[in-house]
């Protein structure tokens, strides 16, 4: 729905409130508030990184990562834990040493996917999140993260996230 906003000058119309309340409600923050520090080669939750799901609704977002790896060759593995439904996303990995990305996609849940990793530099890196989860069952969508290669720390950094919004599936 097109949010139309009034002329100047224009009487401003209840209507206009309310459809600016209902984009408004469809947007949903994600951020984590603090670094997330890690060194394990199983999935665990990214915190801060959730939000509800509901069936019958479909749920798409815009993510950044910031995040540094304590060796050159560790990396860091993203993915999912969602209710029944179907999860595509795609990531890009950007850094200060290679301008190279990695793209993957992730077609199910649970971890079932390895992620993505880059291995090249202990610098800050970025990686971005773009994707959809169409929910058939409610409950709660929970982005993941390992470390990938050798035993070092990961650091993902606070105020990583973005937004996600909802629209009836």
């Amino acid at each position: 729905m097109a949010i139309t906003v009034p002329a100047a000058g224009a009487p401003v119309l209840t209507s206009w409130g309310a459809d600016v309340a209902n984009q408004l409600n469809k947007c949903i923050p994600i951020v984590s508030t603090a670094d997330t520090v890690f060194n394990s080669a199983t999935f665990g939750d990214i915190t801060g990184l959730s939000f509800p799901v509901v069936a019958g609704y479909t749920y798409t977002w815009q993510l950044i990562l910031m995040y540094s790896v304590g060796g050159i060759t560790t990396g860091l593995s993203i993915s999912h834990t969602a209710p029944a439904g179907t999860c595509r996303m795609l990531s890009s990995i950007y850094g200060n040493v290679s301008a190279t990305g990695a793209d993957t996609e992730w077609l199910g849940a649970a971890d079932t996917a390895t992620g993505t990793s880059t291995t090249d530099s202990t610098n800050g890196r970025m990686i971005r999140l773009a994707g959809h989860f169409i929910c058939t069952t409610s409950g709660t969508f929970q982005f993941r993260r390992k470390r990938n290669g050798t035993s070092t720390n990961v650091t993902i950094f606070s105020a990583s996230g973005g937004i996600v919004t909802v629209s009836a599936s």
